[in-house]
């Protein structure tokens, strides 16, 4: 067929005429293949061409990385789910943090309070906070302390007392996006976006942390 248009804008007024994307696929020769993402489908042709519908529009495979990166937040939520969270510990695991050796004593004395400092411009809306990391190493640099303390977080979700745990927002956006590729069978797709001093094995208490939680390590 010769209309002047592409499959994407044939695709597109066949929808609208039919008011179903399977049947203006089914109309093309494309056919459909499920996706663990929400609202996403991937249509294929018999040459290997690919196709993703969001439900709104049509995107061909080669516009695909552009799409992921256009996602808005709600977006990346809505479709990843809880893919992005997948460098987040499973369940309670010892949790490191950093600071100096005169706050060190402080903090063994009266717990980690919950404050709204910010480590970069990706968390500057997460409000009040203890930032930690589940993999010690990241803090052999010094860069946030030379003091390095444990946090019991098993013990305190034994006792009840686990605040809220999230991973550093920059870090989860970049793995819902890497994430979403990969459904996708998008290989080489590089997020960028990533923040100095952005870690995906930050963990992010918001609440306090007692004092009985908290050791030397």
């Amino acid at each position: 067929m010769d209309d002047g248009l592409t499959l994407e804008e044939r695709f597109e007024d066949l929808e609208d005429m039919l008011g179903d994307p399977f049947e203006a696929a089914a109309q093309l020769g494309l056919a459909a293949r499920e996706t663990p993402l929400a609202s996403v489908t991937v249509f294929t042709s018999d040459a290997g061409g690919r196709w993703l519908h969001d439900g709104v529009r049509l995107a061909a495979e080669s516009g695909w990385s552009d799409w992921i990166d256009e996602l808005s937040d709600d977006d990346l939520d809505m479709i990843a789910g809880d893919l992005g969270e997948g460098s987040l510990p499973e369940r309670p695991a010892p949790a490191w943090h950093a600071t100096s050796p005169q706050a060190s004593e402080a903090i063994l004395a009266q717990g980690l309070r919950a404050r709204s400092e910010t480590r970069s411009p990706s968390n500057q809306h997460v409000g009040a906070a203890v930032f930690a990391s589940a993999d010690r190493s990241d803090l052999d640099d010094g860069a946030y302390g030379e003091e390095i303390l444990v946090i019991d977080w098993p013990a305190m979700a034994a006792a009840g007392l686990a605040p809220h745990v999230t991973m550093e927002p920059g870090a989860k956006r970049s793995l819902q996006r890497q994430a979403i590729a990969a459904a996708l069978g998008l290989d080489g797709y590089d997020p960028g976006g990533w923040h100095e001093g952005v870690r995906d094995s930050t963990v992010i208490f918001h609440g306090d942390i007692p004092a009985q939680f908290i050791a030397r390590a």
